[in-house]
C-alpha cells in the first residue's frame, strides 16, 4: 500500500510542500506553521535586523541571563574563555592588580594614545607574553576597536 504524502502550501513562497518542509506548531489547524522553513529563516533573519528585532533579543537574552540557568550557563562560559585564553587574562588580572597597588593609572585618567583628543578608557595589550603583561598603550574604546580591526596600526 503506497504512503501518501500530504502537502501544505506556504503562505510566502505559495509553494506546495511536504509537510516536512514545515516546523511543528501546536497551534496551528494541522500542527505545522504555514511558513515553509526556508521562508521562516528568511523572515526571522528580516526581524532580527530591525530595531524591534534586536531589542526582542536582547530582553530575552537579559531575562534568561536573570535565570539561575542563565547565570550557571555564563559561568561555565567564563571559566572556558579563561581556559582557553589563559594568557590574555592573566594580562588582565595583572592589569587590575597593577592599577589596584598604584603602579599603572586608571585608562580613563589618561588621554587616548592615537592623539584623536579623546580620554582614554581601554588598555590594549600588543602582546600577551609573561614578560609583556604590564606593556600596555592607554586608547579609547573608538580606537582600541580600530586597532583590533585592523584599521589603525600603532607603530
Amino acid at each position: 500500500m503506497p504512503v501518501s504524502t500530504i502537502n501544505k502550501t506556504c503562505r510566502v513562497c505559495k509553494r506546495p510542500k511536504p509537510l516536512s518542509e514545515f516546523y511543528k506548531n501546536a497551534g496551528m489547524k494541522d500542527g505545522h506553521l504555514n511558513l515553509c522553513k526556508k521562508c521562516h529563516c528568511a523572515d526571522t533573519s528580516r526581524y532580527s535586523k530591525t530595531e524591534a528585532g534586536r531589542e526582542a533579543h536582547g530582553k530575552g537574552n537579559r531575562n534568561y541571563n536573570k535565570t539561575e540557568r542563565g547565570q550557571a550557563i555564563r559561568r561555565i562560559c567564563a571559566l572556558h574563555y579563561h581556559y582557553r585564553n589563559k594568557d590574555k587574562a592573566k594580562s588582565r588580572y595583572a592589569i587590575r592588580y597593577a592599577i589596584f597597588k598604584g603602579s599603572l593609572k586608571k585608562p580613563n585618567l589618561l588621554q587616548c594614545h592615537c592623539n584623536c583628543g579623546r580620554q582614554a578608557n581601554h588598555y590594549h595589550h600588543p602582546s600577551y607574553k609573561a614578560n609583556d603583561r604590564l606593556v600596555v598603550i592607554p586608547l579609547c574604546r573608538v580606537c582600541h576597536a580600530k586597532v583590533h580591526k585592523g584599521l589603525l596600526d600603532l607603530f
